[in-house]
């Protein structure tokens, strides 16, 4: 993230020590024994960095490169090692118009998605080794975007159907929790082709929410999903409800993500799927004067709480919806 306008306490501008500030999240769940681990980093120093020339990225032992052919993971965490290939079965799709999305600002984020890619590699969690293999999908949205008096929050779902086709919905919400009409949705078929579709097609309703007892924020975990030009009605169900993640530490807010499975019809055939849900806004931005989104103002206060936070429970393993380490 640039660091033009963020100051820490007011006064001090974040960009006289860096020109940006890197974040990165990871999360694992195991559905069977209903765990969740996750961690995240945030680093304004040198302990990461890009290359500007070919597709590779890093955060002290974190990192993701490659090329259009193969993309490379690695991650860890306290009791967790993460190795992954993927390689793209379908193209790149573009999403909105030529690929960009704006918001209500007038602000342009470039935005992509290799919506299905073969994934192959390992994974070490408390000492057990175990090869893992399955299907990916993997989104880029990058540019201009910022928490204003427009933008609440977003909810964003990516559904792979049994029959070869996959699903975007970017349905972003305004201040009052309405739909925006810079909502996105596209429909990827098995060819590759993509059907984008307009923001007024796109209906979604939550059914069922779960509140989080670390946040008290509420999250819908099952949704009705409409889209009538491809006469899509699905149900759309959270494989696990404890899905919140504690990141004030680096992004300053909760949000919620998490594996989904998915019902229902397409094009006037029953399917089904899986899928990933993410559900950013459901928390109440500045809370405490620690953060102001509308003036990227990071509170001197604020700051010193993030940076205990970040080296306490930054790497925090959450189990049953309860933290058990460090």
């Amino acid at each position: 993230r640039s660091t033009d306008r963020i100051r820490i306490g007011s006064f001090f501008p974040v960009k006289l020590v860096s020109r940006h500030m890197r974040y990165a999240h990871f999360g694992l769940v195991d559905i069977d024994r209903q765990e969740f681990r996750y961690g995240h980093q945030r680093s304004v120093l040198p302990t990461a960095g890009e290359e500007t020339e070919r597709f590779q990225v890093w955060m002290r032992r974190w990192s993701a490169g490659g090329t259009s052919e193969c993309h490379r993971l690695s991650c860890a965490i306290r009791g967790v090692r993460f190795e992954l290939e993927l390689k793209p079965t379908k193209p790149a799709v573009k999403h909105g118009l030529m690929g960009f999305r704006t918001g209500e600002n007038g602000q342009q984020a470039l935005y992509f998605s290799y919506s299905r890619m073969r994934a192959n590699g390992r994974v070490v969690v408390d000492g057990e080794e175990l090869n893992v293999s399955g299907e990916a999908w993997m989104d880029r949205d990058y540019g201009g975007f910022t928490f204003d008096r427009y933008n609440r929050g977003w909810d964003w779902f990516a559904i792979q159907f049994d029959n070869g086709r996959e699903l975007m919905i970017f349905h972003m919400r305004d201040q009052q929790g309405r739909q925006s009409q810079h909502s996105l949705a596209t429909l990827i078929e098995p060819d590759g082709s993509a059907v984008r579709l307009a923001p007024e097609a796109i209906e979604v309703e939550p059914l069922q929410t779960w509140r989080s007892h670390v946040s008290g924020s509420k999250y819908p975990v099952e949704w009705r999903v409409r889209l009538a030009p491809i006469g899509a009605e699905l149900k759309v169900v959270a494989q696990r409800h404890e899905q919140e993640l504690d990141t004030r530490g680096s992004t300053c807010l909760y949000y919620w993500e998490g594996p989904t499975v998915v019902s229902g019809k397409l094009s006037g055939q029953n399917v089904r799927g899986c899928g990933y849900l993410e559900m950013v806004g459901y928390d109440e931005p500045g809370g405490f004067g620690i953060y102001d989104f509308e003036t990227d103002n990071l509170g001197l206060c604020g700051w010193l709480v993030n940076e205990y936070r970040l080296r306490a429970f930054g790497p925090g393993v959450v189990s049953r919806g309860r933290v058990v380490g460090p």
